[in-house]
């Protein structure tokens, strides 16, 4: 039986584990009820529309968000919220359960509770319960094999030196030296000696693997030799290939993802001044390779250094990487503010 319960009338029933959010509604609807469902009357009477996102916010506290003409997740907002009489953390671990899946972002603090879709938002300026999310919220951070490329990437274009690279020298900037201890935590948990990092982009950390652990690698090479012919019974042989053919490969295509990671992120200084119209011709002259082909091909690349940075294809939740690598638990984007 799919009980639904009007949160406004038992703002309490959100903190109870046995009720699903699928029976949880704000004003009548519901997760999966059609955006027709907020008609126009409603909408002018109690509700404002965001122009970009199309989501619709509530003037006394919640809103929807819309995707493809439904609604994927609905929200209170702090008018509502602080009537839960949470003023700690604590008493939200208390309210809503333990969960180790908490994110840092922007000064707050969200709570994940990922087996029933469920966001608590705290601030930690303000020391206050200030939003809570149900439906299709943003995920707690898996790591993958891509976030390694990723991260030393966005660090590399901080400090392009790599060969600089080191606690001692990023000591006097918190956003560069947290960036480091991240990948840091990142290689050891994915295997790789953290040895390797100033020597990454080389491959030289390829050699501590054996190479039948590149099968995926491999496979792909092999189907790429198969229309030549006698070149690769000449050229290409699974079983024959070395350390050095593949750090080589490697180090190619990297150097070329690295030329691409400068064009992509030739505007980003633009953004904050992108409303002037001389600011928006320049992005516009040259924003050209930013295509969705183009992009779909970076991707495919990335991919491609990907098979060689985790032949096994191994995640961890942020959590894990937390309590067993180190990994630095911080506030990036509240730390990049306080210094750019």
């Amino acid at each position: 039986m799919n009980n639904k319960f009007e949160i406004l009338d038992n703002l309490a029933i959100i903190t109870q584990p046995e009720v699903s959010v699928s029976q949880l509604m704000l004003n009548g609807i519901s997760l999966g009820d059609d955006e027709s469902l907020l008609s126009i009357e409603f909408v002018e009477s109690q509700w404002q529309v965001d122009k970009i996102t199309k989501n619709v916010k509530s003037r006394t506290g919640g809103g929807y968000k819309i995707k493809n003409g439904k609604i994927v997740e609905i929200y209170l907002t702090e008018e509502l919220v602080e009537n839960l009489g949470i003023i700690s953390t604590k008493d939200i671990i208390q309210t809503f359960g333990p969960t180790k899946a908490i994110e840092k972002s922007y000064g707050r603090l969200h709570f994940h509770y990922e087996s029933r879709n469920i966001i608590v938002q705290w601030s930690e300026t303000d020391k206050k319960l200030t939003r809570i999310f149900w439906g299709d919220v943003i995920p707690y951070p898996t790591f993958r094999r891509e976030d390694i490329l990723k991260q030393y990437l966005d660090l590399q274009g901080l400090s392009p030196d790599v060969y600089d690279w080191s606690i001692e020298y990023f000591s006097d900037n918190p956003p560069r030296l947290y960036r480091y201890k991240q990948l840091e935590a990142l290689f050891q948990a994915f295997g790789i000696d953290p040895k390797y990092i100033q020597s990454f982009n080389a491959g030289e950390f390829i050699k501590a693997r054996p190479v039948a652990d590149y099968s995926e690698w491999l496979t792909d090479i092999e189907a790429y030799s198969l229309p030549i012919g006698l070149e690769r019974d000449r050229d290409f042989n699974r079983d024959t290939v070395n350390h050095n053919k593949l750090i080589h490969i490697f180090a190619y295509l990297f150097k070329y993802r690295m030329v691409l990671e400068r064009t992509l992120q030739y505007n980003s200084g633009w953004l904050e001044g992108y409303g002037a119209t001389w600011v928006r011709y320049m992005i516009d002259k040259t924003e050209g390779f930013l295509n969705e082909e183009n992009r779909a091909y970076v991707k495919y690349l990335d991919n491609l250094l990907c098979v060689a940075i985790d032949p096994y294809q191994q995640q961890y939740k942020k959590y894990e990487l937390i309590e067993k690598y180190g990994y630095p638990d911080v506030d990036l984007r509240d730390i990049d503010a306080d210094y750019y």
